[in-house]
């Protein structure tokens, strides 16, 4: 599941959502409030004016609160990590 992170220029609440979600490794797919219709059309939908406005299904975190965020990466269907392949020398 991908989490949708609506932003702003200069949000430093959304830099610190976004090294927190990353850290986590979650992917983030990030809207710009002031270039993304959607965006903009989505919060307003939701009544949200604190960003980041972090969206993962039902879920919606507004601002940043690392607790929630905590709660929100933990209910993530989890992903098998990538192995990485072993080369052998030749023999």
């Amino acid at each position: 599941m991908s989490v949708i992170m609506i932003t702003g220029p200069g949000c430093g609440q959304c830099k610190a959502a976004k090294s927190f979600l990353k850290q986590r490794n979650v992917e983030v797919q990030e809207e710009d409030i002031r270039q993304s219709t959607w965006a903009q059309e989505k919060a307003s939908e939701l009544g949200l004016k604190t960003l980041p406005i972090i969206l993962a299904g039902d879920t919606v975190v507004s601002g940043f609160q690392p607790t929630k965020l905590r709660e929100l990466v933990e209910s993530l269907p989890k992903t098998p990590a990538t192995i990485p392949a072993v080369i052998h020398p030749a023999a």
